[in-house]
């Protein structure tokens, strides 16, 4: 499929950020956003503008931009951060105000919070590395699916969404994740919300440094495991086009961008 540029204005809403012993080896969240989305093939997609929530930086206005990504975070939805609150108030407002929403690992848990859903720390503990991620649905309208309705994604999470906000449809699942994936919709059919537990944007070199950083807390065996699963090849590719394409027609239907 040939991606073509869009007007568009997307917000990163930055919650998280590299941890210290891997800071300047690797780029910060949003540039790694930038990549999965304008830089792996074709021109550029899109303008994006970073937002560090995790400093307490929010947008002056919720249509500053005509969508939103809710990045992934160290952090847990239930923590007391400052910057937690006034977060689920902003993912609230845009929702209601029909902006798309994408949430990525903590955003996805971010998302369903805010709506009424409801995130625990697993107590099977962390799930890391590539895993296969079964989608019962196409992810938006008209998107290219994947082969066998399978889609390898790298994951790093130790909480899941348990329950799901009133209206949500559940769009994938793995057999560490019940909940791996969902969508919220409008009454009249626009596809508003898009949360995925995966990591599309991370890679196999940050992956198994993050991996070896955070070893004493995912345990031994599964480290080891989670970093011999980094020689796959994930989908991400396929999901960026998904992304690009849930963008595009929800502002396209809402008829709010240009």
């Amino acid at each position: 499929m040939t991606e073509t540029p869009s007007n568009l204005t997307i917000g990163i809403l930055q919650t998280g950020q590299n941890r210290a012993d891997l800071k300047g080896r690797f780029d910060e969240y949003p540039i790694m956003f930038d990549r999965l989305l304008n830089e792996q093939a074709g021109p550029r997609w899109t303008k994006l503008e970073t937002y560090r929530v995790l400093d307490g930086a929010f947008p002056q206005h919720i249509r500053a931009c005509d969508g939103y990504i809710v990045t992934g975070s160290a952090a847990g939805v239930y923590e007391g951060h400052s910057w937690i609150a006034p977060l689920m108030a902003f993912i609230r407002e845009a929702y209601d105000a029909d902006i798309p929403l994408l949430g990525i690992c903590f955003g996805h848990q971010a998302i369903a919070q805010a709506l009424g859903g409801e995130v625990v720390k697993w107590p099977d503990g962390w799930g890391v590395g590539v895993k296969p991620t079964r989608f019962e649905r196409p992810p938006v309208a008209k998107a290219e699916p994947p082969d066998d309705a399978v889609v390898k994604l790298i994951y790093f999470h130790q909480d899941q969404v348990t329950r799901l906000p009133e209206g949500a449809e559940r769009l994938a699942s793995s057999d560490f994740c019940d909940i791996a994936g969902f969508t919220l919709c409008t009454t009249d059919g626009v596809q508003t919300v898009l949360c995925l537990q995966g990591h599309p944007e991370f890679d196999a070199g940050y992956s198994t440094a993050l991996l070896d950083s955070i070893e004493s807390k995912v345990g031994t065996d599964r480290t080891r495991a989670a970093t011999a699963s980094l020689a796959k090849k994930t989908d991400s590719p396929l999901v960026a086009g998904w992304i690009k394409q849930f963008f595009t027609i929800a502002a396209q239907r809402s008829g709010w961008a240009a």
